[in-house]
């Protein structure tokens, strides 16, 4: 379509100087349109659409539609793209490359697979006009037209040198943001996908900048666009007991229940589909703590609606099909292996430690 070419908000802000003196509204839009997609940080888009004229501020806002908020730094979150309209179908092509960049990613780090179908793709739920596909790179090519829907989730966590974005700084984010919600909740999920790349965030903060959005769903979308920002993800669970069962369940269907598994604190309750690579693995988790942690950690087992007791032998042979339901309790604290769960959290989940060696 155009040249790949990036572009820093200062030059492209350079750039619109130029093109804003193009008179007819038909031409000059799509050339800012192009500029503003060329943008690498996006996170200082506002020096670019400060040096706009006029209503073409609002012009480029429709014109490109999700693409206005698409930031291929963030791209964790729910796509419904119409693949006729052209800038629609850019994102759909820039999904394709950003996960094959993070399967190429796994596979050079010899990571483990975090992904729905044991792919290594970032893509989840995925439908194509209304029908559940399995993406691949092999079968699946973008069309010119048609309904794609999806989750986007990225394997990639912080480094362990990254920290939270201090309090006075944090405060002024989180009050920025407030501003931003007041003519639009929408306009400020676009707002907080972009500034969040300036940010790393505690567990606390999470929830803070997740509670400014009253409507559930809205909090749930900026719960999904700040995992990615998260340093401490051993404390997921403080954030997750702020969100109601149903949404949790909404959490992992997005983010993948691999991803938001928490082995630093596993007690709680699952609900695992063993036919999907994640879940399964999941279980495996779970099963590999029972063995391995004293006391009898495993309860109310049930597995497709009958009451179990879980052999060990699952451990190794774990069934590929059906619902397994569980309960992961520890007895008291000195029965809990914690350099295990930290292992597991390092070597399985790529989470990073503030003692961790440097990042590869």
């Amino acid at each position: 379509m155009a040249s790949k070419k990036t572009l820093s908000s200062e030059q492209a802000a350079e750039q619109v100087l130029q093109v804003s003196k193009v008179k007819r509204a038909e031409r000059r839009l799509p050339m800012i349109a192009e500029l503003y997609t060329k943008i690498s940080d996006q996170e200082n888009d506002d020096v670019f659409v400060s040096r706009l004229k006029g209503s073409d501020g609002e012009a480029l806002r429709a014109m490109l539609g999700p693409m206005y908020g698409f930031n291929p730094r963030n791209a964790t979150g729910h796509y419904k793209l119409d693949l006729s309209d052209p800038w629609q179908n850019r994102i759909a092509c820039k999904l394709v490359d950003l996960s094959s960049s993070e399967k190429k990613r796994q596979s050079q780090l010899d990571l483990k697979d975090l992904s729905q179908h044991g792919t290594q793709e970032c893509w989840r739920n995925e439908c194509y006009d209304g029908v559940p596909f399995k993406y691949s790179p092999l079968s699946f090519v973008i069309p010119s037209e048609g309904i794609l829907e999806l989750d986007y989730a990225t394997f990639v966590r912080p480094p362990s040198k990254a920290t939270p974005v201090p309090d006075q700084e944090y405060e002024a984010f989180r009050d920025a943001l407030r501003v931003q919600l007041e003519p639009a909740p929408a306009m400020a999920l676009v707002w907080l996908r972009k500034k969040s790349l300036r940010v790393y965030v505690s567990a606390v903060q999470m929830v803070e900048l997740c509670n400014v959005f009253e409507d559930p769903a809205e909090r749930c979308d900026a719960f999904v666009l700040l995992w990615p920002r998260l340093v401490d993800e051993e404390n997921s669970q403080l954030m997750l007991q702020h969100f109601s069962t149903e949404e949790n369940q909404h959490l992992r269907h997005r983010l993948g229940h691999l991803a938001l598994f928490n082995p630093i604190a596993p007690e709680g309750e699952y609900e695992l589909d063993l036919s999907f690579h994640e879940q399964s693995s999941v279980a495996k988790l779970l099963l590999l703590l029972s063995v391995r942690e004293p006391g009898q950690n495993l309860e109310n087992e049930i597995y497709d609606d009958k009451p179990i007791t879980i052999p060990k032998e699952w451990l190794a042979n774990l069934p590929s099909t059906g619902i397994l339901k569980l309960e992961y309790h520890t007895e008291s604290p000195e029965n809990c292996l914690m350099d295990l769960r930290r292992s597991l959290a390092e070597q399985v989940l790529g989470w990073s430690f503030e003692d961790s060696p440097d990042d590869i």
